[in-house]
């Protein structure tokens, strides 16, 4: 159920500006270390999640973010292929 959690959210985030608004809004307000993604996780995604009756847990997502990952080419070749042009994941957004 967590893993279908972690989709769900993922989905609303790309389709609902509003929510990309509350994490955009919850990530400028965020003062703690960006290169933990613990932190990040726990501090942003985790309330607003929760909040959308979507909880899950930061190692569900890493997770889901692995098994979504299986097969794939590295960022590297991503950026190859798309000709050093590359659509960020949702997560990476916050911070632009």
């Amino acid at each position: 159920m967590a893993k279908d959690n972690v989709t769900k959210f993922e989905e609303r985030f790309m389709k609902d500006e509003l929510l990309q608004e509350k994490l955009q809004h919850a990530a400028m307000a965020f003062e703690g270390d960006r290169t933990d993604e613990r932190a990040v996780f726990e501090a942003i995604i985790f309330p607003i999640a929760k909040a959308e009756g979507l909880e899950f847990t930061f190692d569900e997502a890493q997770e889901a973010k692995k098994a979504a990952s299986e097969g794939e080419i590295d960022i590297s070749e991503m950026r190859t292929v798309a000709g050093g042009k590359l659509e960020l994941p949702w997560y990476v957004r916050l911070f632009i």
